[in-house]
């Protein structure tokens, strides 16, 4: 088919030199169009947030595989079901779901105003909004923990974890290309010297939610040493936590799933971080080149 020939002119010829230009400073494409494409939808998207990535449609399509799963195999209907995810930028991962799951509501929690500001306008332009509950926070605080504890009690759902948390270590991040380092620092870098630490701190959260305790090795050192904000004594303060609700939810007989997407190097150890805690049913996924992408399992009592 021949091409068309179309003659540029006005407002449309200066946005085309501004994105050539762009590109001409190795500024993403995402961030000149400011819109960026996941799953078949289109989201909004600009500086101070990540920009979607096709490797982490592979993590939206496993959860929707489990979500099916769940009702097939046990009877878990998604309406009953609280998606939780943990930094939603962009907010592509939770709204991709609410859009295929009409029952689901998602629990949203996002330290970056810039960030939380394009999931909250995603969310209301794709019309999710009333079933997306956004919070502007630092996930390990006590505070989302305790929020987390009201709404699973007060709900009665299952809970699903998802999360696309930031993983590359120090040496990574020096090796980045140059597109990359336009995108914010806070949702790249990951935690500990190798990255992992979020996922140390998940497995923190998730054992509070199931009243364990358990080593989880360097974790309470890694947030320490985070500059934003002082969340150093959260692993106490989960062993800690004696009156809140969210223990109870566990021993009701409650799921807790969690799906989180991983660096290339990652998969294994933080398979191990899971399994050694003594969750349940921990597994790899690997994307079409064979690179573990994802690591999923599960808690129940």
């Amino acid at each position: 088919m021949p091409l068309k020939q179309e003659l540029v002119l006005g407002d449309k010829a200066v946005d085309l030199d501004r994105v050539l230009k762009d590109r001409r400073n190795r500024r993403p494409i995402q961030y000149a169009l400011g819109q960026a494409d996941f799953m078949a939808q289109t989201f909004w998207v600009g500086e101070g947030v990540l920009i979607p990535r096709p490797e982490t449609e592979l993590l939206v399509d496993f959860v929707s595989r489990r979500l099916r799963q769940l009702e097939e195999d046990l009877g878990i209907s998604h309406e009953n079901v609280l998606l939780v995810e943990v930094g939603s930028g962009s907010g592509c991962i939770s709204i991709s779901l609410l859009l295929q799951f009409p029952g689901l509501r998602a629990l949203v929690f996002e330290c970056s105003p810039q960030a939380a500001r394009f999931s909250q306008v995603n969310a209301e332009r794709h019309g999710v909004a009333d079933r997306m509950e956004l919070v502007l926070a630092d996930f390990f605080q006590p505070e989302p923990i305790d929020l987390l504890a009201k709404r699973l009690f007060e709900s009665g759902c299952h809970c699903f974890m998802v999360s696309n948390p930031p993983y590359i270590d120090a040496a990574e991040m020096e090796e980045l290309q140059p597109e990359v380092k336009h995108e914010p620092e806070l949702a790249l870098r990951g935690l500990d010297a190798d990255g992992m630490g979020f996922y140390r701190g998940f497995a923190a959260v998730l054992l509070g939610v199931a009243g364990k305790r358990t080593d989880i090795g360097s974790f309470s050192e890694a947030v320490a040493e985070k500059k934003s904000t002082d969340i150093g004594s959260f692993s106490e303060a989960v062993a800690k936590k004696k009156s809140t609700d969210i223990g109870r939810f566990i021993a009701e007989g409650k799921l807790v799933e969690f799906a989180f997407e991983v660096g290339h190097k990652q998969s294994v150890p933080v398979a191990e971080i899971f399994a050694g805690a003594g969750f349940q049913h921990v597994e790899v996924r690997q994307d079409l080149a064979g690179i573990g992408r994802i690591v999923a399992g599960r808690l129940i009592k």
